[in-house]
């Protein structure tokens, strides 16, 4: 490995930096400056100290400094950013999950049908105009776009910035495989990297033993792409009577229409948790027998691997990345259209199956394997 590598990494403002921080600082093999770009204060912790705020024109400033750059998360901000880099920087993105700009390009496939109407009833006429608008040539509608408002448009800052990219780590492999299909442009290298490791993601709770309850966790969050809507119609229609816990933090925008429906459908039965530590969501978690990701997309890795550490039975869209994924890696999961019913879902996971299942988390996220992989991931952008 070369001496003295410096390498600079733009994240946003999250509560996801400390494992951000954590994965580089603890190889000890470079000198990391991290950066958000924004205003101060920073919302969420900032781990040792080592994170500082400087705002667009700075961090701009910052590139021709730094051979080596990463960038954390494909935010708009973020990607701004990258469209100002030149060929005298090595910059790898990793990216947490499509960006609504791959959202769009992915289209209806990323969305079940019940949601699907949702999203699709809420486009406005101003959407339709934009598909026509979209047709013209590039040149034309961006230049219209700069013209009209006095910024660059985001689909221009989002190639411009994606073919400056030599590397991109998705966190699961066929995530980069649906980049390369919406994203023509892209010319980088596929590159492995993970944040979070078994140890991290459960914390205080590591090594432990758990007595779980028999309600559902259905999604993390509130955003549309989850499809809760299309999983707890199909778990009301299949007669579950346990309490169903559904998280809508986050997507502020969204969580309404998820809530909406899952009230209806669940009256008392419902519990939406707002945001908390990590301890106490564990505990909640405790309370379920079974957790439900009904996505096509990748989204919610932390608690799919939290789920399956305590031995909780895991539900899946048989049609998405991440339960064939999770098949491929060797993990007991199931088919939420498949395999779902009431009385297997509160009927405890085997023991043989549980500790299957977490070994298999350990030689995939375990701590020393999480630290080799950072340090493949330096050597590689380095070499």
């Amino acid at each position: 490995m070369k001496k003295d590598i410096q390498i600079l990494h733009f994240c946003i403002d999250e509560k996801h930096n400390t494992n951000v921080v954590n994965r580089f600082e603890e190889v000890g093999v470079c000198t990391n400056r991290f950066v958000v770009c924004g205003t101060k204060p920073l919302k969420f912790d900032n781990p040792k100290g080592l994170i500082e705020v400087r705002d667009l024109k700075e961090c701009v400033e910052l590139l021709p400094r730094y051979e080596y750059v990463v960038f954390h998360c494909a935010s708009l901000i973020n990607l701004e950013i990258a469209s100002h880099l030149t060929k005298s920087n090595i910059a790898s993105l990793i990216v947490w999950g499509p960006s609504n700009f791959e959202l769009n390009r992915l289209g209806k496939w990323v969305y079940e049908p019940l949601t699907w109407k949702i999203v699709s009833s809420t486009r406005t006429l101003k959407h339709y105009l934009y598909q026509l608008y979209s047709v013209l040539p590039k040149n034309l509608r961006y230049g219209f776009y700069k013209a009209k408002t006095g910024e660059q448009h985001p689909n221009y800052i989002y190639e411009k910035a994606y073919a400056h990219f030599q590397y991109i780590a998705t966190i699961l492999p066929e995530e980069f495989d649906l980049m390369l299909k919406s994203e023509k442009y892209i010319s980088a290298s596929p590159i492995a990297f993970s944040y979070g490791n078994t140890k991290s993601i459960m914390g205080e709770l590591y090594k432990g033993k758990f007595t779980l309850g028999k309600n559902i966790m259905v999604g993390h969050s509130g955003f549309l792409y989850n499809n809760q809507i299309d999983a707890l119609h199909l778990i009301k229609q299949r007669g579950f009577k346990e309490k169903v816990i559904v998280p809508l933090s986050y997507a502020t925008d969204e969580q309404n229409s998820v809530y909406k429906v899952a009230k209806r459908l669940f009256a008392d039965q419902l519990i939406t948790p707002a945001y908390m530590p990590k301890n106490q969501y564990i505990e909640l978690l405790t309370s379920c027998n079974s957790m439900v990701f009904y996505n096509t997309i990748q989204q919610g890795m932390a608690n799919l691997h939290a789920g399956l550490y305590m031995g909780m039975k895991i539900f899946l869209n048989e049609n998405g990345i991440l339960y064939k994924n999770s098949l491929k890696e060797g993990f007991k999961v199931f088919s939420l259209q498949g395999d779902f019913e009431p009385s297997f879902a509160i009927d405890p996971l085997s023991p043989n199956d549980k500790a299957a299942n977490r070994e298999t988390l350990e030689k995939i996220r375990g701590e020393e394997v999480i630290k080799k992989k950072t340090l493949s991931f330096i050597n590689t952008i380095i070499a």
